[in-house]
């Protein structure tokens, strides 16, 4: 299941969007209207008397969070909460007058600087490098960004540190429509996989995900189905063999303002994972 949900995240987080940095944090999140702060809460989820019920706190995953935007719609400042909802690190980010995140400081509980993220960009506002700062100044990794010339951003390239011939590489091409097509993953040894998409007719919502390995050959398929509000309410893998893997279902509780405070999560048709969120609008 790890596998099936965090390739999906990690889809919708990076791929929404034909430019590398969208028009606003806010997309990221599935956030609309001036949201200024969102608490993201994950719970275990359980079937009693045939109602879905919160459990204790999910702590497999992601770390429960309050993220900030200022009224651009760009994140600030992040917050990350540990078991006992005490502070375990935060993330201050500085942005220049476009929205562009110029750096990055996180912080431990107690205010200690342990990590440092600096980022770079052209003359039209692309990121174009972003590197990790060691305490002593030093950088530890880094990452290269490139364009084409319909400013789509077509690959990057992350080394393990300064010097190093570690690294691993993601290529992307488009459609006519600018919409991702695939996704090419590449490491010090060559290629490592590829992750074909289709989408529903003319839309911009993928509703198949090809899944390649190293040879070319399908290892994985995934068919996603939205509800009206284009969010992701089912996602069913298979093997090559179309032998079913996985089956994701969500149901979502929505605000006056038609964004998502609750999401339920069933895995193979069982209560799976409760996240909460609270939203404070400007």
């Amino acid at each position: 299941m790890k596998y099936l949900i965090s390739l999906l995240s990690l889809f919708f987080l990076t791929s929404c969007s034909p430019e590398y940095k969208p028009e606003k944090d806010l997309s990221l999140y599935e956030l609309k209207s001036k949201v200024n702060h969102v608490s993201i809460y994950h719970f275990k989820a359980y079937e009693e008397n045939s109602e879905i019920k919160k459990g204790k706190k999910d702590l497999s995953g992601e770390q429960d969070k309050t993220i900030s935007f200022n009224k651009k719609g760009f994140i600030t400042q992040i917050y990350f909460y540990g078991q006992s909802d005490s502070l375990d690190t935060k993330v201050i980010r500085e942005l220049d007058d476009k929205g562009n995140c110029l750096k990055e400081l996180k912080y431990n509980a107690n205010e200690q600087l342990i990590g440092e993220w600096n980022m770079t960009y052209d003359e039209r506002g692309r990121k174009i490098q972003k590197g990790r700062l060691l305490n002593n100044g030093n950088i530890f990794n880094y990452a290269f960004f490139h364009y084409d010339d319909k400013n789509r951003l077509i690959s990057r390239k992350d080394f393990l540190y300064l010097d190093s011939q570690l690294y691993d590489s993601l290529v992307w091409t488009y459609d006519k429509r600018d919409r991702q097509v695939t996704e090419e993953r590449y490491g010090y040894r060559g290629k490592t996989s590829m992750t074909k998409l289709s989408y529903i007719g003319q839309s911009e919502l993928a509703d198949s995900l090809f899944l390649y390995d190293n040879k070319g050959d399908l290892a994985n398929i995934i068919l996603i189905e939205y509800n009206k509000q284009g969010h992701m309410t089912k996602a069913i893998q298979y093997n090559a063999d179309t032998i079913l893997i996985a089956n994701v279902e969500i149901d979502y509780k929505y605000d006056s303002k038609k964004n998502w405070i609750k999401k339920t999560q069933f895995f193979n048709q069982k209560a799976q994972q409760i996240i909460e969120r609270k939203i404070i609008y400007y």
